[in-house]
């Protein structure tokens, strides 16, 4: 949510300046720049984006849904969404989960898996993770999701023994395993993998490298663990390359692996390649690419099956691209309709031959948005109905913070600080968006 991002933000920044002046790194980051560590670093006067390695081969990344007991209500657009030009036309709607399915809920990842769809996050100071047969339908899972201090899931994805979760308990780093996602284990606390100077959080995770590959950051520095198996993990990469940045996303592309994020005190975007999630090289830093006036953040990245590599970023909205994970072109905004309402882009993801984003609208009133594109350079704002992203809602904003492809089109999820009885906003949401026909 808008204060919990700018908190982060203000936190890594003071972070990194205080390391550039000698000044001891703080050892503890408060509880609301927990809550949305992965998807939402950066808000206002920021670009933030998404970036999409365009790849003759796939996508490893998942993140996906959950379930709920209650009757579905669903909310849906009344005609298809347009595409830009021969981009997949997709027909969103809002699942109605009822008043206390995700009560209190923020929801962060999602991933194909187990039963279904499989959505974690967090609700209050503990860990959460819900499944779905049909994104519709949800239901809370159980496991050790909580514990002294606050423990968040930030991603999951389907690997390792079923499903693997990320995120942090405490000030380390930590991970979850399930079989189906409807149980949790979470991995021993190894202090020499995932502790360290400053508080360590793990932000992303895919399948890739030695068998998974996680990213995010120790202190002021960026951090990458790799694991066979989603239960033995150990830290990579060489510290020297990756200080005074964060990873906020991985997938595989590239020469291998292609991981985003931010790097130095003025916070600048900036992509890292490994050839097999052990060894990883920074991307030549170019100001006129991934610089700028303000904050540069690539939130997240996705290979595409034509050709390329896909980055965005946050707000305002920022689309980087690339055809091999190493050269990138920054897609002028105007060209990628995001100049108005200041938009944010926190996700990005392929379906067949074309890409979709989502994030916040930032319009005059903060309405979830998702955007959709043929060939990641030319750029269309999803419409929809109101009541389905939140324009009609009367007060604070919805987001949507991650999204997935299932076997129907995909699903999306986010969440809203606002409760409002009538139309039963309770903190964590999910979307759905089909093929029009």
């Amino acid at each position: 949510m808008p204060a919990e991002s700018n908190d982060m933000e203000q936190e890594v920044r003071e972070l990194l300046r205080s390391m550039a002046d000698d000044v001891p790194v703080p050892q503890r980051v408060s509880r609301p720049a927990v809550l949305h560590a992965r998807r939402r670093l950066a808000r206002t006067g920021a670009a933030a984006g998404v970036a999409a390695l365009l790849l003759a081969f796939g996508v490893v990344v998942g993140i996906r849904t959950l379930r709920l007991n209650e009757s579905p209500r669903p909310v849906t657009s009344p005609s298809p969404s347009p595409g830009a030009g021969g981009a997949v036309r997709l027909s969103w709607s809002m699942a109605r989960t009822g008043p206390y399915v995700f009560a209190g809920a923020r929801i962060h990842g999602v991933s194909a898996g187990g039963t279904g769809d499989v959505a974690v996050g967090s609700r209050g100071a503990d860990a959460a993770a819900w499944t779905s047969a049909n994104g519709i339908s949800w239901q809370a899972a159980t496991g050790a999701l909580g514990g002294p201090g606050s423990q968040v899931m930030t991603d999951v994805v389907a690997g390792g023994p079923g499903l693997v979760a990320v995120g942090f308990d405490g000030l380390d780093g930590a991970v979850w395993t399930s079989v189906d996602g409807t149980a949790w284990s979470k991995v021993p606390t190894n202090p020499s993998v995932f502790t360290g100077v400053g508080a360590s959080k793990i932000l992303g995770v895919a399948v890739g490298g030695p068998g998974l590959v996680a990213v995010g950051h120790v202190g002021i520095d960026a951090a990458v663990w790799t694991s066979p198996d989603g239960l033995h993990w150990s830290r990579a990469g060489d510290p020297g390359r990756l200080k005074h940045a964060v990873m906020y996303d991985v997938t595989a592309g590239g020469p291998g692996l292609v991981a985003v994020g931010t790097q130095g005190i003025d916070i600048d975007a900036a992509v890292w390649t490994s050839p097999d999630g052990v060894r990883w090289t920074r991307i030549r830093d170019d100001a006129s690419i991934f610089g700028g006036r303000s904050k540069q953040v690539m939130d997240a990245v996705t290979a595409v099956g034509w050709e390329g590599v896909v980055a965005n970023g946050r707000s305002r909205a920022a689309v980087w691209t690339s055809i091999d994970g190493i050269t990138w072109t920054r897609v002028p905004p105007a060209q990628a309709s995001l100049v108005e309402g200041s938009p944010a882009m926190y996700d990005v993801v392929s379906i067949g031959a074309s890409l979709v984003a989502v994030g916040v609208g930032h319009g005059a009133r903060g309405e979830a948005a998702a955007w959709t594109s043929a060939d990641g350079t030319i750029w269309s704002r999803v419409s929809v109905a109101a009541a389905v992203f939140g324009s009609n809602v009367p007060s604070d904003s919805m987001e949507l913070s991650a999204v997935v492809p299932n076997g129907a089109g995909l699903i999306a999820v986010g969440d809203t600080p606002t409760f409002d009885a009538r139309l039963r906003y309770d903190g964590g949401l999910v979307w759905m968006a089909k093929p029009a026909r």
